[in-house]
């Protein structure tokens, strides 16, 4: 009878992990199908398959948050929102990425990427200072530090003193 259940319990397990597999086959086959369909159309790719491609990225990191490719979907999907200047919801995907990976090697782009949204679109100088100090603190030897401190430097300038330290340098 043990002989029995353990067989059984060995199939069971054996499809469940096949099925498995599959769905997470399935979501991966999806995402490169939009990922090329996108970048077939590029430079007007279709928005509302942003969107789409942008919800697979999030359902594959929350279904499978083990999976190395997790970290890099999360990354993509708040680049995919920026394109669809959903900037809100890229702040909060990489606020997902820095909080369930803060390990990752991803995770001072995310920050230095935040600091770019707020600069860049959101005009929040203040917000976007805050995140690239973050950089030169926590990562000291990280090649991002430069451009945090270039980035810092330049918040507060105009376009013809930044074009003249530019020439300088």
């Amino acid at each position: 009878m043990k002989k029995y259940i353990f067989s059984i319990s060995i199939i069971i397990l054996a499809l469940l992990t096949s099925q498995c597999t599959q769905s997470k086959n399935k979501i991966l086959e999806k995402i490169n199908n939009l990922e090329n369909e996108i970048n077939a159309s590029f430079p007007n790719p279709n928005p509302l398959k942003i969107k789409e491609l942008h919800k697979l990225y999030i359902e594959y990191a929350n279904k499978y948050n083990e999976d190395t490719l997790s970290p890099h979907f999360i990354y993509k999907a708040a680049e995919a929102a920026v394109n669809i200047q959903e900037y809100d919801k890229a702040i909060d995907d990489l606020d997902l990425l820095i909080n369930q990976y803060p390990q990752h090697k991803l995770v001072p782009y995310a920050i230095f990427f935040k600091g770019f949204i707020y600069e860049t679109f959101l005009n929040n100088k203040e917000e976007a200072e805050r995140h690239y100090k973050t950089i030169i603190a926590k990562y000291k030897e990280h090649p991002l530090t430069k451009q945090a401190a270039f980035a810092i430097e330049s918040l507060w300038m105009n376009d013809q003193e930044i074009a003249k330290i530019l020439e300088i340098e």
